[in-house]
């Protein structure tokens, strides 16, 4: 998603729910993390309960998570095997195994530091979707997409 329509559904702060409908593109984007066209997004635009909202999606942001959540564990793992494979004999330990230890470790490692990024990125409210404009009240039922 770069740009989409929504409904604010609800505010926590500098930080906003918005509702949208899904479109084919959205199932390939992941930003709502599969919480059908659900997401949570910074309130740049100061929206408020109701209101209907653009969206936007930084395309170098996602590629910054994307890098954090996939690349650095590969990373880890390729790293783990390679520190087993030379450490292992000093230590006395089969290489495999001594590789297949440290490559487990390096993941895990990888994965709590990914996680740890993601809480730390919610709390300072720097998420990767923004709401840059603001349509007015949505039409319809309260909290619906006025389709």
């Amino acid at each position: 998603m770069n740009n989409e329509i929504g409904i604010v559904e609800s505010t926590e702060g500098a930080l906003a729910y918005v509702a949208f409908s899904t479109k084919a593109e959205c199932e390939k984007c992941g930003a709502c993390g599969g919480s059908g066209g659900r997401l949570l997004a910074r309130n740049d635009a100061g929206a408020s309960v109701g209101d209907r909202v653009r969206v936007e999606s930084s395309n170098r942001a996602m590629l910054a998570v994307s890098a954090v959540m996939f690349l650095l564990p590969v990373a880890a793992i390729f790293s783990g095997i390679g520190l087993g494979e030379l450490l292992g004999p000093a230590a006395r330990i089969p290489s495999p195994l001594a590789a297949g230890v440290l490559a487990a470790l390096g993941l895990a490692a990888s994965l709590a530091f990914a996680v740890a990024c993601d809480r730390k990125a919610r709390r300072r409210s720097s998420t990767v979707v923004r709401i840059v404009g603001i349509f007015g009240p949505a039409d319809g039922a309260e909290g619906g997409l006025g389709r």
